[in-house]
């Protein structure tokens, strides 16, 4: 079983990738093989973070790095 920190560092990471893939979306347009790229990067249920705006991301990251912050002092729970 994973605890509450792992769950959170793996969002955390893929909030990131999908920060720094809408960063370089320009990019794929034009080429169909980083497009299908993407989809190989995020598994299925962090793909649509892709689509949402660096400021929405940003944000997202940085609720998560505060509860990794309190998951590691133990005052947070994943329920």
């Amino acid at each position: 079983m994973r605890t509450e920190e792992e769950i959170l560092k793996e969002r955390l990471r893929y909030l990131r990738e999908a920060k720094r893939i809408g960063e370089n979306e320009h990019s794929f347009y034009c080429n169909k093989y980083l497009k299908c790229f993407r989809n190989d990067i995020l598994p299925t249920e962090f793909q649509a973070l892709a689509d949402i705006s660096e400021s929405q991301l940003q944000s997202h990251i940085d609720r998560i790095e505060r509860d990794l912050e309190d998951a590691r002092a133990n005052e947070f729970r994943i329920e």
